[in-house]
């Protein structure tokens, strides 16, 4: 917990109204390798696995969880532009980004935008929510993504 206070001290000092400052380290003529390797090698194998998972017909969710900026969304996001519905056989991959003023009706709303269905005559969030249990039933492989939730 100590640790965890720790870092959310550093976080907070770091942060910049107008951008980022990163100061150069002093060197001594000799080479330091930097983190890009260990954080690209460490991205690439966490996005085989959502696609390991995805393509795995009996995983029905995946939860992609953690603390801010390490690149949740950056990997949601390539797996969102790849071409899914050609190399996978989705019929549809959804992107909702879900408000941090969190409420069922907009969320509910965002994910009809999305594909197409119009659910203004629904005032109950049951019945919202059956119509569209309903159009992701019809469709036989879909990906909904529903990012910062």
């Amino acid at each position: 917990m100590e640790k965890i206070q720790e870092v959310a001290e550093l976080q907070e000092n770091g942060r910049f109204a107008n951008g980022l400052l990163i100061d150069a380290l002093p060197t001594n003529g000799q080479f330091k390798p930097t983190m890009g390797s260990f954080c690209e090698n460490t991205s690439a194998r966490n996005m085989e696995n959502v696609w390991k998972y995805l393509m795995d017909d009996e995983v029905r969710r995946i939860g992609i969880f953690g603390m801010g900026g390490i690149g949740k969304t950056t990997i949601m996001h390539h797996i969102n532009n790849e071409p899914l519905n050609e190399a996978c056989n989705f019929d549809d991959v959804i992107w909702v980004t879900v408000s941090k003023a969190f409420n069922i009706r907009n969320l509910q709303r965002q994910i009809a935008k999305a594909v197409n269905l119009d659910l203004l005559s629904y005032s109950d969030e049951t019945k919202r929510a059956s119509e569209l249990y309903t159009t992701f039933f019809q469709t036989k492989r879909y990906v909904l993504i529903l990012d910062d939730l």
